[in-house]
């Protein structure tokens, strides 16, 4: 059973921005934490659904 997250993947994201963090690390901390959430395959649909 995969361990869920409290915050989606894609609200990281948001949440970060909100602090302050910068994008180059959001993408960094985002790419690392995704790696090991998702396990369907990356891509622009993975992507698009995320957008808010």
């Amino acid at each position: 059973m995969p361990w869920e997250p409290p915050i989606p993947p894609c609200r990281i994201h948001i949440v970060l921005a909100e602090m302050g963090v910068p994008a180059v690390t959001r993408a960094l901390l985002y790419d690392l934490v995704g790696k090991g959430l998702r396990d369907q395959p990356r891509g622009q649909r993975t992507r698009k659904n995320c957008r808010h």
